[in-house]
């Protein structure tokens, strides 16, 4: 048996583990603004932590069976 498959990008919440493409349109958006800047954060709609977003590269597996070699 071999593997291969196509490389994303995406998010994970590293407090549930969730991972997801991202365009997800699951990820929920807070503002926070202060006098000098607003900030974006992304929160996780599983666990609703935010500030533990990460984008990460991940790989989506497709198992291929080798086919068997009949003896002669």
């Amino acid at each position: 048996m071999y593997e291969h498959g196509d490389m994303k990008v995406g998010l994970i919440c590293l407090n549930c583990d969730r991972i997801a493409p991202t365009l997800d349109i699951y990820w929920n958006y807070v503002f926070e603004c202060t006098e000098d800047k607003s900030i974006i954060h992304l929160v996780c709609p599983d666990c609703k932590h935010f500030g533990c977003i990460e984008n990460i590269t991940y790989m989506v597996v497709e198992k291929h069976e080798q086919p068997k070699l009949e003896k002669a």
